[in-house]
């Protein structure tokens, strides 16, 4: 039943996210257009006078503009999937639509782990369609010869970023090894975060009278707040401590981070499982 129940997940999930994904390929193709025509024009440019050209500075200009704008929306696009993904979940469980999925042989923990696999499996999507398009908009901006060093790979920052490891790339130490590791540290990441935010509805649905949702909003940013805090102060408690050097503190801090939203994760899932047996409050 697990399985009837996460391939009707994805279908109504695909029907909005594969036209979003469309639309995020479209935007890498025209970004990576315009990280072209910005690099030809600038080398044409200084072959006949650097700056005395200004149409092929104006041509530099505007492409560098669409580049950027291009790359704005494909993070957009990954908000989105987030937001929709969210969006499904609520729908499909405290609107009018949940007294016919509440009504299905399924246990709640069946229910709960078809909407997170579901939901990983279009955030992994969007994060490889993500650095599929960064990588061609990176590649083109270097008019698709070698990159001059691995750090100007834009796919790279995108995943030290997310995995909380930027001090790493700075230094020069990156090895495939340690990719992989980014790569699951970011899956670990987005499964942890969206336990979080189904808790965080599932809280505001169940708890709230009126404006569930908002009250959700309000209980996701909290439970983030107080990640913060806790993981702040610790690290603050263990630099007084220890006094470690700031690359040891940097490691610490993401290890730290990745542990505390695991564990709020963990706890998302119980909550969530919780509530969906006993506390539903479709009025």
């Amino acid at each position: 039943m697990l399985g009837k129940l996460l391939a009707y997940d994805l279908r109504a999930l695909s029907r909005i996210l594969i036209p979003v994904h469309l639309a995020a390929i479209a935007l890498g193709l025209i970004g990576s257009a315009a990280g072209f025509i910005g690099f030809s024009s600038y080398e044409f440019r200084d072959a006949i006078g650097g700056s005395s050209s200004s149409i092929a500075t104006a041509i530099t200009g505007m492409a560098g503009l669409m580049l950027l704008l291009c790359i704005v929306a494909l993070f957009s696009c990954c908000i989105a999937t987030f937001v929709i993904v969210l969006v499904r979940f609520y729908q499909n469980l405290f609107t009018d639509e949940g007294y016919l999925t509440l009504t299905l042989p399924v246990t709640a923990v069946q229910q709960l782990t078809s909407k997170l696999l579901a939901g990983i499996i279009w955030m992994v999507i969007d994060g490889v369609v993500m650095l599929i398009c960064s990588s061609a908009m990176t590649f083109a901006g270097f008019g698709f010869s070698e990159l001059h060093e691995l750090s100007d790979w834009m796919p790279l920052w995108m995943l030290s970023v997310a995995s909380g490891d930027v001090q790493t790339l700075i230094e020069g130490a990156v090895t495939p090894a340690l990719i992989m590791v980014w790569a699951l540290r970011c899956v670990l990441l987005a499964a942890s975060t969206l336990l979080i935010a189904y808790a965080a509805l599932t809280l505001g649905a169940s708890v709230a009278a009126r404006h569930k949702v908002v009250a959700g909003i309000a209980f996701f940013v909290g439970i983030n707040w107080a990640i913060s805090l806790i993981g702040g102060t610790m690290n603050i408690l263990a630099l007084v401590a220890l006094s470690w050097d700031s690359t040891s503190m940097l490691s610490l801090a993401s290890g730290l981070q990745l542990f505390l939203q695991i564990a709020a994760g963990t706890g998302g899932w119980f909550l969530c499982v919780y509530y969906l047996k006993n506390k539903i409050n479709l009025a």
